[in-house]
C-alpha cells in the first residue's frame, strides 16, 4: 500500500503516540472501515479518485 506522504505521516504519529505499530494503526482503520461499510450491494462506498490522486 502507499499514502500520501502528509498521511504516512499522520499515521506514523498516531502510532507512536499509542506505542503501536504502523502495520496495527493502518488494520484498525481498515476493520473500522469496513465495519461501518458493510453494504450489501457491489459497489465503493467511496467516489473512485480523480486521474491522478492514486
Amino acid at each position: 500500500m502507499s499514502f500520501k506522504e502528509s498521511d504516512h505521516e499522520h499515521l506514523s504519529q498516531i502510532a507512536e503516540a499509542n506505542d503501536v505499530s504502523l502495520s496495527w494503526v493502518v488494520r484498525q482503520a481498515v476493520s473500522e472501515y469496513l465495519d461501518r461499510n458493510k453494504i450489501n450491494e457491489p459497489g465503493l462506498p467511496l467516489p473512485r479518485p480523480q486521474k491522478g490522486e492514486r
